[in-house]
């Protein structure tokens, strides 16, 4: 009976490790997305031709996660 409480218990611990890892990498990703944003609006008040490769760059990832994001479609029969 210990060892069976045990086994639960250290079950737990390592599925709340998991779900704190995750929270830690999607406010890391939030973050980043913040300051992608805050650096595209600054490229975008240069004229074309003074962005670098760089800011082109930055600019393209910002948009094509744009269109990613609403092409996420929610058929109803999806898992969440």
């Amino acid at each position: 009976m210990r060892k069976q409480a045990q086994r639960l218990a250290d079950e737990a611990v390592r599925q709340y490790a998991i779900s704190k890892n995750k929270a830690e990498k999607r406010i890391m990703l939030v973050t980043e997305k913040l300051k992608l944003d805050e650096e595209v609006i600054n490229i975008r008040k240069l004229s074309k031709s003074e962005w670098t490769a760089e800011m082109r760059a930055k600019v393209k990832a910002l948009e094509d996660n744009a269109y990613w994001e609403q092409c996420n479609y929610n058929y109803g029969d999806d898992e969440i």
